[in-house]
């Protein structure tokens, strides 16, 4: 990369950050500053998607015990909430922006570093907090003016409840791995209910708009608290809609596995239709305060900088707000001018 496309970027990435971080600002988000190190013993129990073969671990010299480069701000940030602002009113609303970390193979296509932009709500009650959640992204998408992408969504409160009346194991093992031929095996493992067995058996289609909540609210006539929550998540993509967002750009995928242990209700990902790349994502988590001595609701949004900026791409930077001034004519005009608040760029 040349001297000046190294500027372009960095120029671009900082633009991308500013609007990110001024959304966030617009719903009431406050920045916090935050380590870019953490004690091992913090994050270990309380990080998703947390091993050692993911995380770059080194020694505290002076205390001799174990320090992680931060693989994601969530813990940090509930951490802060939890030991210095458990006495302020609720709702809490932090922001942040910097790199995290993961021990990933270069060889498997991955970054080790990530740049993140997002936020944290503490102590909103579920629905207007994933609603919040949900409109961040659609402004975040429209002022970085990215329309080709979609908001997949899951739902762990809905697979939690479902595990009440199977073995939820085996069928997470065959959603997460796509491997459908074991489906029918699994079926008959089932109780011979054909309200359960309908609905299972669909989940493997279950990806798409209102109409697969319509369908599995159909399937669930067994279980009275499996249809509440199927209307819950039905109303909040309602008044998603109602207040201006795009239908077409919200996908269900019920069958959704990943961070069950983790995630308490939904959990999305946005995603690029043009090349893939995972844009952002988030999710409800309202367990992990507990772990910090603090029981409290808490959901989260978080936007991966490096991957909108291939998406979008950088042309050559030109800040049409900066003054051209020769140096050895105009110094004297050019300090005046600062002194106006307006850019120059002395030659």
């Amino acid at each position: 990369m040349s001297s000046l496309s190294a500027i372009d970027r960095a120029k671009n990435m900082n633009r991308i950050i500013s609007i990110i971080s001024d959304v966030l600002s617009l719903y009431g988000y406050s920045e916090i500053f935050l380590p870019i190190y953490e004690y091992y013993d913090v994050l270990v129990d309380k990080t998703f998607n947390f091993n050692d073969e993911n995380i770059i671990r080194f020694i505290d010299r002076n205390t001799g015990k174990s320090l992680v480069l931060r693989p994601d701000f969530t813990p940090q940030v509930c951490r802060i909430v939890a030991n210095y602002l458990s006495d302020i009113p609720l709702p809490i609303r932090l922001s942040y922006s910097g790199r995290v970390f993961r021990n990933v193979g270069i060889h498997k296509g991955m970054k080790s570093e990530k740049y993140q932009v997002g936020g944290e709500l503490f102590g909103a009650d579920e629905e207007s907090g994933d609603l919040e959640l949900l409109l961040i992204v659609k402004r975040v998408m429209n002022r970085l003016k990215i329309d080709n992408y979609k908001i997949v969504i899951g739902d762990k409160r809905f697979l939690n409840i479902l595990s009440n009346f199977i073995d939820i194991e085996p069928l997470l093992k065959i959603l997460e791995s796509k491997n459908y031929s074991e489906m029918e095996t699994y079926l008959k493992s089932l109780p011979q209910d054909r309200g359960i067995y309908d609905l299972i058996s669909y989940l493997p289609n279950a990806f798409g708009g209102l109409g697969v909540l319509d369908k599995i609210y159909l399937l669930s006539n067994f279980s009275e608290t499996l249809k509440e929550r199927v209307l819950h998540l039905k109303g909040i993509i309602e008044k998603f809609i109602e207040i201006g967002g795009d239908i077409d750009k919200v996908v269900f995928d019920v069958s959704e596995t990943r961070g069950l242990n983790y995630y308490t209700g939904i959990n999305f990902d946005i995603v690029s239709l043009d090349n893939g790349n995972l844009l952002g994502g988030g999710g409800r988590y309202d367990t992990l305060m507990e772990k910090f001595g603090y029981g409290v609701t808490a959901a989260g949004v978080a936007f991966n900088v490096d991957e909108i900026l291939s998406l979008i791409g950088f042309d050559k930077y030109i800040d049409e707000n900066m003054v051209f001034i020769d140096q050895e004519k105009g110094i004297k005009v050019a300090e005046k001018l600062r002194d106006e608040s307006v850019k120059v760029f002395c030659k």
